[in-house]
């Protein structure tokens, strides 16, 4: 009778104790490193870490419906209590410069799917990064060098975009405007009542001349004379300056402050686009015999825009205004500054340039009617002022963080064909808030 109630009582414990370990419940769960994940431009993966913290194995599997990503590996089975490595590859082929997003669901034999996110920033970098505040920039086609000053450190910088390297000379004041020889040797830089000179050969500073009043242009010509265009006055005279034998004299004749001044290729003469005055007007200087003679302006007051600037094509023949119109250059007084004709388009310009041996116009467009503004545009133009295509510029990539990233627009302020016309340089900027955020950007022309 005692054997069989301990039998009982043997029975009922093997029983309770099956009972138990029935009662334990299975508990799958599966963490993630990260719901969110970003991408930046330099890296084409990205890995994260899936850990079964559950007390079961479960089988997991990864699905995206964008077809720019894989997984390595897509699905496994993952023992309670491990981890695994999972790399999310991105494939850019297709991609243009901009942000990418893709949703991944990850599933499970056991628990509820979990949705993660992936940011991607896609960019290639097609320029030249500065670091410099550029202010001025004019081209040495005999050497094929943008010659610019820049402030914050103040600088004479001499961009080689052939191989991008830069050389700079230090400046003791903030700069306005630079000039460079016809021959590339040397460079004035115009500062706010101070003319430096520059060798560009050895890269040193050969003077500085002070003056009694603000400059607003400058202009060195290859009969060692500088041209000194005041920024204040309102009716002023040309300051001229012999570099050689130290001479100075102010032009006769009254011109107005604030006139944009460009050589011609003869070099015997230079044109002014005044900036203040309305309507704005074109006006020609004599430099030939050394100190600037005033010889007259366009015949036009009103009929056609002018608008603050010009640029003289690189063979002497014609004369382009900011506003796109297009007008003669020549010897005789008649046929000078007359109207030939408009660039195709209805733009306004930042800046333009013309090659010859390209037979090719190029423009940054400028936005705004008063005001105007650089874009990030270059209009190209045949000889005949036809439009044949616009052309963007590479972006900036911008930002601290890698989900601070932004892409903004380079604007394009400055731009020069190279000797043979092959290449079109730019100096631009990022369309943010860093003055600092400079670069060059190379075009090939195409024909």
């Amino acid at each position: 009778m005692r054997l069989c109630y301990l039998f009982f009582v043997l029975l009922i414990l093997s029983l309770a104790g099956c009972q138990k370990d029935d009662d334990i419940l299975e508990n799958p769960a599966i963490d993630v490193s990260a719901m969110k994940v970003y991408v930046d431009h330099l890296t084409d993966s990205k890995t994260i870490y899936l850990y079964n913290s559950g007390n079961v194995a479960l089988n997991w599997t990864l699905n995206t419906l964008s077809s720019f990503l894989e997984f390595s590996p897509a699905q496994a089975t993952l023992a309670s209590g491990d981890s695994v490595a999972v790399d999310l590859i991105i494939s850019r082929v297709n991609f243009t410069p901009q942000k990418y997003f893709a949703e991944i669901l990850l599933e499970t034999n056991l628990t509820a799917s979990k949705q993660l996110s992936l940011e991607v920033i896609h960019f290639q970098e097609e320029k030249w990064l500065l670091s410099e505040k550029i202010i001025d920039a004019e081209y040495d086609r005999n050497n094929d060098l943008i010659i610019a000053v820049s402030k914050n450190p103040d600088q004479l910088l001499i961009i080689n975009p052939s191989d991008n390297t830069l050389k700079k000379v230090d400046l003791a004041i903030p700069p306005k405007c630079v000039s460079v020889s016809q021959d590339g040797k040397y460079a004035v830089v115009g500062h706010k009542a101070v003319v430096s000179y520059v060798n560009l050969q050895d890269q040193t500073l050969i003077s500085q001349t002070g003056l009694t009043f603000d400059i607003f242009d400058i202009v060195l010509a290859a009969n060692n004379w500088v041209y000194i265009f005041p920024a204040e006055g309102k009716w002023v005279g040309i300051y001229c300056m012999n570099l050689i034998t130290k001479e100075q004299k102010e032009s006769w004749y009254n011109i107005h402050q604030n006139t944009k001044a460009r050589i011609h290729p003869s070099g015997n003469y230079i044109y002014g686009a005044t900036t203040d005055l309305g309507p704005s007007d074109f006006e020609k200087y004599d430099i030939s015999n050394g100190v600037a003679k005033y010889l007259y302006d366009s015949p036009y007051h009103g009929e056609y825009s002018f608008d603050g600037d010009i640029w003289p094509s690189d063979d002497g023949e014609f004369l382009m205004a900011r506003s796109g119109n297009i007008f003669s250059s020549s010897v005789i007084k008649d046929q000078d500054m007359v109207y030939m004709g408009k660039l195709e388009g209805g733009f306004n310009f930042q800046f333009l340039h013309h090659s010859s041996n390209a037979g090719r116009i190029y423009g940054v467009r400028s936005s705004g009617i008063y005001d105007y503004e650089a874009t990030n545009q270059v209009a190209v133009y045949d000889t005949d002022f036809g439009l044949i295509e616009v052309r963007e510029l590479p972006d900036f990539l911008i930002g601290d963080r890698e989900e601070n990233y932004e892409v903004v627009n380079s604007n394009g302020y400055f731009g020069f064909f190279n000797k043979s016309g092959e290449l079109f340089h730019l100096l631009v900027k990022a369309d943010d808030d860093n003055e600092n955020r400079w670069a060059v950007v190379t075009l090939p022309v195409k024909q």
